[in-house]
């Protein structure tokens, strides 16, 4: 039970603790070292605390309080409390490795090295920790050696919050702690605050490292003048650079002075130290995973699966005498860690493939909807969360098992990190079926979430305000489940799209791009939409666009930011939707004015996947008056240059747009006639720009693309360069037989068009080649 790991699996009593020894007592109650019965190969603490007066109450009462909201790494955990006799019991972590003073005094006789190696450790476990109290409001208030601790894996956690105190709405509080370790404003003033902490713990940093009491006298009184005045002894010489200077600022007299804990961790000895700790905390996972995979290993035999056997254990229901039930959820976590040793961040399709077959998610499912929440640890819910970061095709084998119900039911888990877990695998398998289906229909997984009355347990998850994780994923939940169906509750069609476009400038990129599809998703209705075009100020986003990225670095990131912002937000309400009116709005208001300019001035590499897919959606869906609109503001010579972009992605929808505002000069014209943009992309290279990347034969999309643009604008005139003649038919030719129906209903109008001209008509019909007839294909040419 110790080290965290552990857990006691009811209220405790005192007939279920066996006294070991006792460690202390005094005025304020004993300290009593005791095992667990149902679990006795661990050692823990049990303080026993006077509980019959009032006052007695009240501290005991206080401390059980703050040991509960400080469950935190870097502090000691606590297990329960009761009442028994006149005492109140507090049932601790027992950290088998001492305290402080004991580390103190078994390195009086190390060398300065080793000295700095042990206490950088512990001063940045100890900081971590204190950072986490500071952000709480909370200020320990009686920091010193014999109250910091040391546990078997050598991990430093602070515990006896007797004194701690929350500071609520002061600036300060009063003082209450041992004279040695009391900073200079409590013995003055008799006040304390967040930066009182970090004196005290300046002074366990020179203890830790020169074996000493910077300011000790000869007498208690002659200590504390030492430390009113600021009078400590010299460090040795070796103490120097930024150890001494950290030192130095940390106790210093003024407590204004002092840095914060969150200041301290950022400077280079603790960035040092923090990568130290990462490393080693990877390394230890690990290890510990590797020895639990190989113990399942080793229970398995064949021809029975693994994922057989790590399905038959869950479903195994927890029941029995306390050490059945621990053992039953020891072989389940077990089973869980072998999912994440092989899933996480691994494709591997086949071998999720193999144990959804074998029932494992059958497996997971009753865990998750059976189990008692508090017996429910994040093993399974991130072994469940593994499985569905792949593909369309197995979150969709997923979704075929029903694993709404217990996923939505770990929404209701004490813990942030079992919830995010749990609308992270939720959101991956919504995924599966918005990509898989039509965004003007309603998604496919909306009446399984409602079975379990799903949107309204997420929608309480979102106004929880907890975890800004679990609210983000959440509003995307939501926003993706009604595509194409209006949200009825008005609170919740307001709140959630407010929330989703204020995640549009989010830091996560992530996070922007999928909120910005769930805007989308939304805005296929007509009454979400109008919710989300409220948001829009045109002429603002006019000016935020044309504003020229300059000034320093931290200016430009937020220029960038909010155009990008302001781009999908656009992009949200006019993707595969068709509102003519509301894209010409953005033309007449010089957006598009700005987009070209962008376009046109900034370097290749800051243009985005971002701006070309805006631009796409300004031509499609699209009617002619609208591609008109745009062919009147030139557009060609910016979209020309951006062929020559390195993301082909870029590219393809570039040369897209060029096809889409080509397409609506072929439509206003006569077929007969040469095409009326054709002197345009002939005055700057434009021609020649697109056979090249004809040739270049990056992607066939691309390449079909550009064949069919060169068609476009050699409709009745001649190819006069041959080999561009002669490659551009050719090509166009194999693509009347092509698998994919736009492509060859696009090729075959474009064969009809060059043929109006006698020499491109020759080439055409070499070969004994049949041009296609006006009824042989539909012509629909709008690409998106």
């Amino acid at each position: 039970m110790g080290n965290n790991q552990s857990k006691l699996y009811k209220t405790p009593e005192y007939k279920d603790f066996q006294r070991i020894r006792e460690l202390s007592r005094g005025a304020f109650g004993r300290v009593l070292v005791v095992k667990y019965k149902e679990e006795p190969d661990v050692e823990l603490i049990m303080k026993r605390l006077p509980y019959l007066e009032k006052k007695d109450k009240q501290v005991a009462d206080e401390e059980i309080a703050m040991l509960q909201k400080l469950q935190a790494k870097y502090c000691v955990r606590y297990y329960g409390s009761f009442v028994y006799d006149d005492d109140i019991c507090i049932i601790v972590e027992y950290c088998l490795n001492g305290n402080l003073r004991d580390l103190i005094e078994s390195m009086k006789g190390w060398n300065l090295k080793d000295r700095k190696k042990k206490s950088f450790k512990v001063i940045f476990h100890t900081l971590t920790g204190l950072g986490y109290l500071h952000s709480q409001g909370i200020i320990h208030r009686n920091l010193k050696p014999e109250n910091i601790f040391v546990d078997k894996d050598g991990t430093t956690k602070m515990g006896d919050f007797g004194l701690a105190v929350k500071m609520m709405t002061k600036s300060y509080i009063k003082a209450a702690r041992t004279k040695d370790y009391t900073p200079p404003e409590a013995i003055e003033s008799n006040k304390m605050t967040f930066q009182s902490d970090i004196w005290s713990l300046g002074v366990i940093l020179v203890e830790l490292l020169t074996g000493k009491h910077p300011y000790e006298g000869k007498t208690q009184d002659e200590t504390m003048k030492n430390i009113s005045s600021g009078r400590m002894a010299p460090l040795p010489a070796d103490i120097k650079g930024e150890i001494k200077e950290m030192i130095v600022n940390m106790l210093n007299i003024d407590p204004s002075m002092r840095p914060t804990a969150q200041q301290l961790l950022e400077t280079d000895i603790m960035q040092l130290q923090a990568e130290i700790e990462d490393e080693q905390e990877k390394v230890k996972e690990i290890e510990g995973k590797q020895q639990k995979v190989e113990v399942i290993k080793k229970e398995v035999s064949q021809p029975k699966s693994i994922w057989i056997k790590i399905r038959d254990d869950l479903l195994k229901p927890i029941s029995g005498t306390q050490s059945q039930k621990q053992e039953i959820i020891k072989e389940q976590e077990q089973g869980c860690d072998y999912i994440i040793w092989r899933f996480e961040d691994q494709e591997d399709e086949e071998g999720r493939r193999e144990a959804i077959k074998d029932g494992l998610i059958e497996g997971l499912n009753y865990a998750l909807q059976n189990h008692e929440l508090n017996s429910i640890s994040r093993k399974y819910s991130e072994a469940f969360h593994h499985l569905t970061k792949t593909s369309d095709q197995i979150d969709l084998l997923i979704y075929q098992k029903q694993p709404f119900q217990g996923l939505l039911r770990l929404l209701e888990h004490p813990e942030s990190l079992i919830v995010g877990d749990a609308i992270n695998s939720i959101i991956c398998v919504l995924m599966s079926g918005t990509d898989t289906t039509s965004i003007k229909q309603q998604h496919p997984h909306f009446t399984s979430i409602q079975q379990y009355d799903g949107i309204r347990k997420m929608f309480q998850l979102f106004n929880k305000n907890k975890d800004k994780h679990s609210k983000d994923r959440a509003s995307i939940c939501i926003g993706y489940l009604f595509r194409s169906q209006e949200i009825a509750d008005s609170s919740m069609r307001v709140q959630i799209i407010k929330h989703l476009i204020s995640l549009l400038s989010d830091a996560d990129k992530w996070t922007k791009l999928v909120s910005k599809l769930a805007l989308n998703q939304l805005a296929q209705n007509t009454v979400n939409r109008s919710e989300i075009v409220k948001y829009v100020d045109l002429k603002k986003i006019e000016q935020d666009l044309k504003q020229a990225v300059k000034g320093n670095e931290q200016q430009k990131q937020s220029i960038l930011q909010q155009q990008e912002s302001d781009i999908f937000l656009l992009y949200a309400l006019i993707y595969e939707i068709e509102d003519d009116q509301f894209r010409l709005q953005i033309i007449s208001s010089s957006i598009i004015d700005s987009i070209l300019a962008i376009f046109t001035n900034r370097e290749l590499s800051q243009i985005t996947f971002t701006h070309s897919d805006v631009f796409l959606s300004l031509t499609h869906p699209a009617s002619n008056e609208v591609r008109q609109q745009i062919y009147n503001e030139n557009p060609y010579p910016a979209l020309v240059r951006l062929l020559d972009h390195s993301d082909i992605q870029i590219v393809k929808r570039i040369i897209t747009s060029i096809h889409n505002i080509l397409s609506t000069g072929v439509d206003t014209t006569p077929d007969t006639q040469q095409h009326p943009h054709f002197n345009s992309f002939q005055a700057y290279g434009g021609i020649q720009q697109i056979y090249s990347l004809f040739q270049q034969n990056r992607d066939k999309d691309t390449k079909d693309t550009a064949a069919i643009c060169i068609g476009h604008l050699f409709r009745a005139k001649e190819i006069k360069d041959k080999q561009m003649r002669k490659e551009i038919i050719g090509h166009l030719k194999t693509l009347v037989t092509d698998s994919d129906d736009w492509t060859k209903n696009a090729a075959k109008p474009r064969l009809r068009g060059l043929a109006q001209n006698a020499v491109n008509k020759a080439d055409i019909e070499a070969g004994g080649f049949v041009i296609p007839e006006d009824d042989d294909d539909s012509d629909k040419e709008d690409e998106d």
